[in-house]
């Protein structure tokens, strides 16, 4: 888990930059793999998200079995972030503010997707009842393809629901691939 004083900041900041509108382009994204536990062993995830279309539609899987977090979600806003608006905003700030070890590293691109979940886990069961307002955000790095190229990169912050406060991120054994939309016809 991470400090009580960051989680502050992020919510903070989370709130902050959530009121400001969003300017990202819409991608699709596919992935799976692990990534470092947050306490201890691995974290499993998969997921499909296809932000190109309005409604996105997507099916993600989240699995921290040291931290009993276990998940299935849905997206509810999905990006590919150039810039520093809203949810790229948020997902900047979890990787230079929680991922400590992603600072000063580039990335080709950030997707970032606001995550409505359900609990899996039958000890954490879910704790509003309008699972809606239980919300994640995942963000995404696909770092390239190549065998030189460096390890894709994957966070999660859990900002309500039963894992209310979870963190994690850290580089993906596996692999993760941005998509973009085709163009539309006239």
């Amino acid at each position: 888990m991470i400090k009580s004083t960051k989680l502050l900041s992020i919510f903070v900041l989370l709130v902050t930059v959530g009121l400001l509108g969003s300017s990202c382009e819409l991608a699709k994204y596919t992935g799976g793999g692990t990534i470092p536990g947050a306490t201890s062993g691995k974290a499993n995830f998969g997921f499909n998200i296809n932000g190109c279309k309005d409604p996105a539609t997507s099916n993600i899987t989240f699995h921290d079995k040291a931290d009993g977090v276990k998940l299935k979600g849905w997206v509810t806003e999905a990006a590919t972030c150039p810039t520093l608006d809203s949810l790229c905003g948020k997902c900047a700030y979890i990787y230079h503010e929680v991922c400590d070890d992603v600072k000063g590293s580039g990335f080709s691109f950030i997707g970032a997707a606001k995550v409505a979940y359900t609990s899996k886990n039958p000890k954490e069961p879910d704790t509003f009842d309008d699972i809606e307002d239980q919300e994640a955000i995942l963000c995404i790095s696909d770092r390239g393809e190549g065998a030189n190229d460096p390890p894709d990169f994957a966070a999660i912050y859990i900002k309500s629901g039963p894992f209310e406060d979870y963190a994690n991120c850290g580089e993906v054994s596996g692999n993760v691939q941005m998509h973009e939309c085709p163009e539309e016809e006239d």
